[in-house]
């Protein structure tokens, strides 16, 4: 999209050297993202309207850039910036799957949380408690779907994922987690 635009990208030095463009927080594979945010760097001053409307009309259906400005010299990388984010999970409704309101309040109400979370320093999983990480988790029922609103840790110095979210709660209920059937969308990322 940019090199279709013509807006030309600035790049680092060196012998590999790559756009300088990175995302807030890069959604993992098979996520859905209806607020993500990136940061670049053009080799030319373009007004941010200008940007937006020449990137806009080199985007596929179905993506779509709301907004863009300047960043000011004082703000930190987006990366760093990044604290938190609002997740949905959809999960499919199953007869027997005692998921509900009680459950994720019952859940929530626990001192503590394991999980096995893989940590940059050790290449094994360790168990952390990941409750100080969820900010908030609610569920309702519809027909066919069980739907979580949640927000979580989604930041450089603290970071849950959805998946490991999901593995301790469908750990706590005694149910097993079939993954490729559950639906994880991020609607919101708070700086």
């Amino acid at each position: 999209a940019f090199k279709k635009s013509g807006l030309h990208l600035e790049h680092s030095k060196g012998f590999n050297p790559s756009p300088r463009l990175s995302l807030a927080q890069p959604l993992s594979l098979g996520y859905e993202g209806k607020a993500e945010m990136a940061e670049f760097e053009t080799k030319e001053d373009v007004p941010p309207e200008e940007i937006l409307k020449r990137l806009n009309e080199q985007m596929p259906p179905g993506i779509t850039i709301t907004s863009s400005r300047l960043k000011k010299g004082t703000e930190k990388r987006l990366a760093a910036s990044c604290s938190a984010a609002d997740y949905i999970i959809k999960i499919p409704y199953e007869e027997e799957n005692p998921i509900g309101p009680e459950i994720a309040e019952d859940f929530m109400a626990m001192e503590k949380i394991p999980a096995m979370k893989r940590t940059k320093k050790s290449k094994e999983p360790v168990e952390v408690d990941i409750r100080p990480m969820i900010h908030r988790l609610q569920v309702e029922r519809t027909d066919n779907k069980i739907i979580m609103y949640t927000k979580l840790d989604a930041g450089s110095k603290s970071n849950l994922s959805p998946e490991l979210l999901l593995q301790a709660f469908f750990h706590f209920i005694g149910k097993t987690l079939h993954r490729e059937t559950i639906e994880i969308t991020r609607v919101r990322l708070y700086m």
